[in-house]
């Protein structure tokens, strides 16, 4: 089932992407944002009807047997992916409205026209953190270390590769629109500045996979540094629109993304042996829903 979901998310992110970006270019405005979700809909609508119906059966028929601890097992990991969804959410639309309000509707557009092609670009690694959680926390909970850590880096470098080169792609076809003068591109931040931001969606990417392999371990340090960066982020996105400086506003934007990735890499190395003590086979399937699915035979065993 894996497999099937990953070629589901990659058909899914694919397709809207490509209508985004038409219908960003046919000028339709904000209802390029709806077209997006309506193709979504769509795929998702025929992937679940075209064949994912009897997994939906077996749940309707089976009786529960074994129950989760919703308060001891759920809410301690769910409170903090909710609060580090806020203040992501948070720290991106910040960027945009105190640039509208300091500088001005003309480069609050740009840099929103930018966030969405970047959007774009790193939803196509998001597809890796969204298959990769329940695989990785299936071998910490197997207690499979060593595949985990194989597993880790490996997604990792490809990931990473692949979004860098996307970056590298998209830079060059912006260039080119420069060139040829497309109206296009006038919609969008210059180049300088356009390539450092790709830089945060490279380093957003390898923190998704870092956050993934943390929270395999039933484990989620993370927060408290990422509201400390989340608001040093906004206090300075301030600070640069208010003395008019979109360059400084991107640098502060991309700089806080790679602070994360270093401070995750060193929070891996020095406590991923404590994780590892309190891994328990129970907590992680509650966690992962991967205990349904093995009873429904959807898991292949590895």
């Amino acid at each position: 089932m894996i497999e099937q979901v990953i070629k589901f998310r990659f058909y899914e992110t694919l397709s809207s992407s490509v209508v985004l970006l038409v219908a960003i270019y046919s000028g339709i405005g904000l209802w390029a944002i709806c077209a997006q979700y309506v193709v979504r809909l769509i795929v998702q609508v025929y992937f679940i009807f075209r064949d994912k119906w009897p997994f939906f059966g077996y749940l309707l028929r089976t009786a529960v047997t074994e129950k989760v601890n919703w308060k001891r097992e759920i809410f301690p990991m769910q409170y903090k992916l909710a609060a580090h969804a806020i203040m992501a959410y948070l720290t991106f639309s910040a960027t945009t409205l105190l640039i509208f309000k300091y500088i001005g509707p003309v480069e609050a557009g740009k840099i929103g026209m930018s966030f969405q092609i970047i959007g774009v670009v790193g939803s196509i690694g998001v597809i890796w953190v969204q298959i990769i959680g329940p695989r990785f926390a299936i071998l910490a909970a197997a207690k499979r270390f060593e595949d985990l850590d194989n597993s880790y880096k490996q997604i990792m470098k490809s990931s990473v590769f692949l979004l860098f080169a996307l970056c590298c792609a998209a830079v060059i076809l912006l260039r080119l629109a420069e060139f040829i003068h497309l109206a296009f591109s006038e919609r969008l931040l210059g180049m300088h500045d356009f390539s450092i931001l790709f830089l945060s969606i490279v380093a957003g990417q390898i923190i998704q996979v870092q956050a993934a392999y943390i929270r395999a371990h039933k484990k989620d340090e993370m927060l408290r540094i990422h509201i400390i960066l989340g608001v040093l982020c906004t206090v300075l996105v301030a600070y640069f629109s208010f003395i008019k400086s979109i360059s400084f506003v991107v640098i502060v934007y991309s700089f806080t993304r790679i602070v994360m990735v270093i401070w995750h890499f060193i929070l891996i190395e020095r406590r991923k042996g404590v994780w590892r003590r309190d891994v328990s086979l129970q907590q992680v399937y509650a966690y992962t829903g991967t205990m349904m699915e093995k009873k429904a035979g959807w898991v292949n065993k590895t």
